[in-house]
């Protein structure tokens, strides 16, 4: 394969692509090496790697192989290092700036999270959490973020849940992969 191009876009995450390779007998896949070692076989020509470190060099090859197994001379190793994890800091002492990283509450990032179209909180990052009662809109988040780490600092932030009504509740839900949460108390909540 040719045209092996990798971009770091998270802290975890690289993405390859590359050129179709052609064979007398047909591609059957490529293989993705990651280091020196096969990490992937498929048939695609693009692939997310994802689970690796922030701020990491990485190199990545790419071989092809046909129907009966033959396979082609490695495509030229690329290397690209991963991006920086970033630290969101919470709390209500916090005035909410996205290029300084701070809000006022775990709501306040999940709104400018979604503002931003998902694209703010990044596979990898860490949002440490002011100790502090967090109620209503405050304590109402989603993040999609993979590998996230929430974490509460100074303390145990408290996310309260008792209220009446559904709208009033503090609500949390994450959906990324590998997400761990740590040192934060969730109270309160109604079926």
């Amino acid at each position: 394969p040719t045209g092996l191009q990798a971009t770091a876009t998270f802290a975890n995450e690289v993405d390859l692509s590359w050129i179709p390779s052609t064979d007398n007998a047909a591609v059957a896949g490529y293989r993705v090496y990651q280091d020196g070692k096969e990490v992937l076989r498929t048939s695609a020509t693009t692939f997310a790697v994802i689970g690796l470190k922030p701020a990491t060099t990485y190199s990545f090859e790419v071989a092809a192989y046909d129907l009966f197994n033959n396979f082609s001379a490695h495509s030229t190793p690329i290397s690209v290092t991963t991006l920086t994890s970033r630290t969101f800091r919470v709390g209500p002492t916090r005035v909410n700036n996205n290029a300084a990283l701070t809000f006022k509450s775990p709501g306040a990032l999940a709104t400018a999270n979604r503002n931003a179209n998902r694209t703010l909180v990044q596979n990898g990052d860490t949002i440490e959490i002011d100790a502090a009662n967090y109620y209503y809109d405050d304590a109402i988040a989603n993040f999609y973020a993979n590998n996230l780490t929430i974490r509460g600092v100074g303390g145990r932030p408290r996310i309260d849940g008792h209220a009446r009504s559904i709208d009033s509740r503090g609500v949390w839900a994450l959906y990324g992969r590998n997400t761990v949460v740590e040192n934060v108390e969730l109270v309160g909540g109604h079926d």
